[in-house]
C-alpha cells in the first residue's frame, strides 16, 4: 500500500508552458473564476502535474480529470490524492489504494501562535506545545500539529474552521487516523491505512517543453510518535 509524494517548486518552473487547453470543461471553469494570480498558478500547476505525474509515471491516466466532492474536497475516479500549497510551493500526494490527507506549510513564524492554539487544540495539544522553554522548539512543536491536523481533516473531508478542534493527534481521544511527518519539507501526511513510513515515497518535480521528471527525495516522512 505505497504512498507517493510530490513536491513542486513553482518559482523554479516556465509556467508560461503550462496550457490550460489540458484542463476539462469543470476544471477551467473553476481555474477562471480565481483572480489571485498566484492561486490562478497553483491551481493549473497541480492540475496538469497530476495528469501528467499520473500518466507518466503510475500508468493511470485521469479521463474526467480532478473533481471536488460537496464537501470541496478533490477526487479522482480512481485512487486517492490530497492537495497543498503554501507560498510557491506545491505539494500533492497519490495512493492507489489508501485514503489520504496532505498539508504543507513554510510561513515563517505566525504571531500570537499560543492563542491560536487554544482555539483549536485539545488541552493535550496544548500542554505538548508549551512543555519545552526554548520558545523555538515551541513553534516546531505548533508548526508539527497543525500541518498534521490539517491533513486529517482532508483526510476526513472536513472544512478547516470546523473540523481542526475536533481532529485530535495527541491524548485520549485521539482518532483512529495515523499520522506522518516529514521535516525537511515541512508536510504532514494522514491516513488510516495500516501502513509503515518506508510505504512513502517522496519526490521533487520539475518539467521542461511540457514533459515532467521527478528525482526521489533523501527526506522521508517518519511516523507521529518519532517527534
Amino acid at each position: 500500500m505505497k504512498i507517493y509524494v510530490y513536491r513542486l517548486q513553482l518559482d523554479r518552473q516556465p509556467l508560461d508552458e503550462l496550457d490550460p487547453k489540458k484542463l476539462t470543461l469543470f476544471e477551467k471553469r473553476e481555474w477562471m473564476q480565481i483572480s489571485n494570480g498566484l492561486r490562478r498558478d497553483q491551481f493549473l500547476a497541480s492540475r496538469i502535474a497530476l495528469k501528467e505525474v499520473l500518466r507518466s509515471f503510475h500508468q493511470a491516466p485521469l479521463k474526467k480529470g480532478v473533481r471536488r466532492a460537496p464537501s470541496g474536497r478533490p477526487f479522482i475516479e480512481k485512487g486517492s490524492i490530497s492537495i497543498s500549497h503554501s507560498q510557491s510551493t506545491l505539494i500533492f500526494a497519490y495512493s492507489p489504494h489508501v485514503e489520504i490527507g496532505i498539508d504543507v506549510e513554510l510561513a515563517e513564524k505566525v504571531p500570537r501562535y499560543l492563542k491560536i492554539a487554544s482555539r483549536y487544540f485539545t488541552s493535550a495539544e496544548l500542554k505538548y506545545i508549551q512543555k519545552p522553554l526554548n520558545e523555538n522548539v515551541r513553534y516546531k512543536r505548533f508548526l508539527l500539529l497543525w500541518c498534521t491536523k490539517e491533513a486529517g481533516v482532508k483526510l476526513e473531508g472536513g472544512t478547516l474552521g470546523q473540523s481542526l478542534k475536533q481532529q485530535t493527534v495527541l491524548g485520549p481521544d485521539k482518532g483512529k487516523c495515523r499520522y506522518f511527518w516529514n521535516a525537511k519539507i515541512r508536510t504532514a501526511l494522514a491516513t488510516k491505512a495500516d501502513i509503515d513510513w518506508s510505504e512513502i515515497h517522496t519526490y521533487e518535480l520539475s518539467f521542461k517543453n511540457a514533459e515532467f521528471f521527478r528525482t526521489e527525495l533523501k527526506s522521508k516522512f517518519r511516523s507521529f510518535g518519532h517527534y
